[in-house]
């Protein structure tokens, strides 16, 4: 079984915020890794700072931040025009990001997995982690403005 690594206990993040942050990210991440073909995934706030991750192969929280920067970029690329999903296709991988409400979830798996598979496995992991009314409050605490709002 491949590690999942919840958020630490911070200036940002502690007690009922911490506990509801890791509680729906573990989730999220736990059906991640159900997925066939997945590598790895995060959970990232909308500045794409990695808050949770799971992986199959070693990948630290500042490279899952590094990554999670570009997505955040991309997100908010093209003022005016809102999207919920990114995918990205590359010879060795697959890259996938869904919104999360005032975060977002990024996959990496194997460049032949289903792309229906992919959003039909995030789509039924985030909607908890979306309709969690106090979570997405925490997240909103915390979040910059980067032009707008991910879905």
């Amino acid at each position: 079984m491949a590690p999942i690594i919840l958020q630490e206990p911070s200036s940002e993040w502690g007690g009922a915020r911490l506990a509801a942050l890791n509680r729906q990210s573990e989730a999220v991440l736990k059906e991640m890794e159900r997925l066939p073909g997945a590598q790895s995934a995060f959970v990232c706030d909308l500045r794409g700072t990695a808050l949770a991750l799971w992986y199959t192969s070693p990948l630290s929280r500042e490279t899952a931040s590094r990554i999670g920067g570009c997505i955040a970029n991309l997100f908010t690329a093209f003022q005016g025009h809102k999207f919920n999903e990114i995918e990205i296709l590359f010879a060795d991988r697959r890259v996938y990001a869904r919104t999360l409400g005032n975060a977002f979830l990024t996959v990496v798996c194997a460049p032949s997995t289903s792309l229906s598979l992919i959003r039909m496995t995030c789509n039924v992991a985030a909607a908890p982690f979306e309709t969690d009314k106090e979570l997405q409050g925490y997240l909103a605490r915390g979040k910059i403005d980067i032009g707008m709002r991910l879905g």
